[in-house]
């Protein structure tokens, strides 16, 4: 259980550092952030809620723990699960200049988390018949998600920008960059309220 809770730290960690990397420019997004964690952790406390119950019934184990850190690790998967989703649709919208690094470590860390994710709907639906090749299978993603990071992470990445929209309009760029500086003005009127 204690490597668990320092899983999620650790994750929630990558996220905020993540995300802070991407929405640099935009401070006032990073409201938006914050609140996008608490609603995606809302919205999956009743996927948690129903898991539970569902193990409850496949282990009989109504008196134990397992069913509190069963629904926080449903939480904070589910959560971070969709706050990466969110983060990697606004790459793929607006033309943001990103580093090397930051946008290595976002679709690594989509992809971990992902497999995280899957593997809990995987468990269930499965009524936890095969728990030990499903965790196996996303502890080997995970693994294979390190080594492909551990390689393409570099000290060229830090400084190297990357345009992932080249055939944007100069006009169009211009106009998706002033609707994030907007963006992240009404987010910082709106924190100061």
């Amino acid at each position: 259980m204690g490597l668990l809770i320092l899983a999620w730290i650790v994750y929630g960690l990558m996220l905020r550092e993540i995300y802070a990397a991407i929405f640099s420019d935009y401070p006032g997004i990073a409201v938006l952030g914050r609140w996008s964690v608490y609603g995606a952790l809302f919205g999956t406390a009743l996927v948690a809620i129903v898991s539970t119950t569902a193990g409850r019934r496949v282990s009989g184990l109504q008196n134990s723990l397992l069913p509190f850190v069963e629904s926080a690790a449903h939480c904070f998967t589910f959560g971070f699960s969709l706050l990466i989703l969110i983060i990697l649709v606004v790459i793929s919208r607006y033309p943001i200049h990103l580093q090397k690094n930051v946008l290595i470590n976002a679709v690594l860390f989509g992809v971990v988390m992902f497999s995280e994710a899957g593997a809990l709907i995987a468990d269930l639906l499965t009524w936890r018949q095969h728990t030990g090749w499903i965790n196996l299978a996303a502890n080997l993603n995970t693994a294979v998600c390190f080594c492909i990071w551990s390689f393409l992470v570099s000290r060229e990445g830090q400084t190297r920008v990357l345009r992932l929209h080249t055939r944007i309009d100069p006009r169009d760029e211009e106009r998706l960059l002033g609707q994030l500086s907007i963006i992240s003005s009404i987010l910082i009127g709106a924190a100061r309220k």
